[in-house]
């Protein structure tokens, strides 16, 4: 970070100091910077964002301000179900996806042969009705787990579908 008269100063613009007129980019070579008195200076140690929030002043510095428990424990909350979401989302891809591989639109249309007239289909859709529903079952189990906190935070679906029922059609 550099600054000039204890502001901070962006090297990368144009500007104007005094009568002269400099263009942009002009700053970006160091002998420039010196000649009219730029210094250079270690950027602010950024505090952590999910426990603190903070304003850069014009001289480069930080006001920081410590987030209430309130705030914190509301983040979190956001956080736990945007990445709830996320998993709900891609836990329907995968149902989904399986349905395609025997030519459904998605899990639920296969699901709607379940009482067909025709035999295969009526099996493939009674199986697609038992996945999904073993799916969704194993997941929520799952979420209500972490939210209970009795089993950890996983960081994504990757640690989340090797715990779902596998998806295999029936011979």
């Amino acid at each position: 970070m550099y600054l000039l008269n204890n502001l901070k100063f962006n090297e990368r613009i144009a500007r104007t100091l005094g009568d002269v007129q400099y263009p942009k980019g002009w700053f970006l070579n160091a002998i420039h910077r010196d000649a009219v008195g730029v210094v250079e200076v270690p950027d602010p140690v950024l505090p952590d964002p999910e426990l603190y929030t903070y304003v850069e002043n014009a001289d480069g510095s930080l006001t920081v301000t410590e987030r209430t428990a309130e705030d914190i424990a509301e983040r979190q909350a956001n956080a736990l179900a945007n990445f709830q979401a996320g998993i709900v989302y891609q836990t329907q891809e995968r149902l989904d996806t399986f349905a395609r591989t025997r030519g459904y639109d998605n899990i639920l249309s296969a699901c709607t042969y379940a009482t067909g007239g025709v035999p295969k289909f009526a099996a493939e859709g009674q199986y697609a009705v038992a996945a999904r529903d073993n799916t969704w079952a194993a997941l929520y189990t799952l979420l209500a787990d972490v939210q209970a906190g009795t089993t950890p935070m996983p960081a994504g679906f990757a640690d989340i579908e090797p715990l779902l029922p596998v998806l295999a059609w029936p011979n």
